[in-house]
């Protein structure tokens, strides 16, 4: 846990110094008192859990198992390795310096690059068809 419960019992007091003066002059002073004292019972129970969930954050991981930690060796967690491993040439999509070792490579991978069939234009449509197709659809 971090630090001692002086903290709790300091911001307790002083959230419930600000709420009775806050209070003071629009309450009686039984209802004044029974809020500064709410005040401080609610403040006192937050900063504890503050407190509380602040000590399992910055607490060492060595400290609970009970072992001492090795400074050789970080705990997990708490570095990033920003290297990258090393590829193969062929795999990183520059073109490798011969064509025969590419196509190998892929036929040993199963890719095959999509073959569409090609558009092929139609022989010319004669006249007198497209204006009975037109004239049946504007009669609908």
């Amino acid at each position: 846990m971090m630090g001692t419960i002086r903290w709790n019992v300091m911001i307790g007091g002083l959230g419930a110094v600000a709420t009775f003066l806050a209070s003071f002059s629009n309450n009686i002073l039984t209802t004044t008192l029974l809020r500064s004292l709410y005040s401080f019972v609610i403040l006192f129970a937050l900063v504890f859990v503050f407190r509380w969930i602040l000590g399992i954050l910055l607490a060492e991981p060595s400290s609970e198992t009970g072992q001492p930690s090795t400074p050789e060796e970080p705990a997990r967690g708490q570095t990033i390795d920003l290297t990258t491993p090393d590829e193969p040439i062929a795999k990183s999509g520059d073109s490798s310096p011969s064509g025969r070792q590419s196509t190998e490579q892929e036929e040993d991978d199963g890719f095959a690059p999509l073959n569409p069939p090609k558009l092929a234009t139609k022989d010319q449509v004669n006249s007198e068809e497209l204006v009975k197709a037109l004239r049946h659809l504007s009669e609908e």
